[in-house]
């Protein structure tokens, strides 16, 4: 089964990513239609990707992440789009963190350290860089980049105060997100 672990986001701010959709379409005008946008019950800012892990490993990660997490609840406000990768034909458009990255960055190593997985960052990986994914282009293109700018009306503040553990099952009709485990952060 696919798994990952990420921070809920509340139906209000649902709603402000939606226009934020919106408002970018419009501005890519035809060319919106090169991109996939993530609906709204799929937003989330993802901690930690799993991939594909055996049924049997399933038991062992919910017990490493059942007890709450020594992180203080704190807020984040989402604000400023983005694409990866930096360079070349975009791939996948997001929104990053105007504030509670610090915080969001603690909560991912955290919960790598409880998996057993080296936070991102660590053997030549890529850091960590807490967002979420607007959409996916089918087929960008550089010139994508340049139309895009780089604001986006701030959405927040959100009240982070768990981490869930997801099952994402793929489907031709798009991926369907269960929550498996809700931890709470103290």
């Amino acid at each position: 089964m696919r798994l990952f672990v990420a921070i809920e986001i509340d139906e209000a701010a649902r709603g402000a990513i939606h226009e934020t959709q919106q408002r970018i379409a419009s501005a890519f005008g035809s060319d919106a239609r090169m991109l996939r946008f993530v609906r709204a019950e799929h937003l989330h800012v993802t901690l930690l990707f799993l991939g594909e892990v055996a049924e049997a490993r399933l038991l062992l990660l919910v017990d490493a992440l059942r007890p709450p997490i020594a992180l203080a609840p704190f807020t984040l406000t989402l604000g400023g789009v983005g694409v990866f990768p930096p360079r070349g034909a975009p791939r996948v458009l997001w929104l990053g963190l105007a504030a509670g990255a610090e915080a969001a960055i603690a909560l991912h190593a955290q919960v790598a350290a409880r998996v057993g997985v080296p936070p991102a960052g660590h053997d030549g990986q890529a850091p960590f860089t807490p967002h979420l994914t607007l959409g996916r282009w089918r087929d960008g293109r550089p010139r994508h980049r340049e139309a895009l700018g780089s604001r986006a009306e701030p959405v927040g503040p959100l009240a982070v105060d768990a981490v869930v553990l997801f099952r994402s099952d793929l489907s031709s009709q798009g991926p369907t997100h269960t929550a498996l485990l809700r931890t709470p952060l103290a």
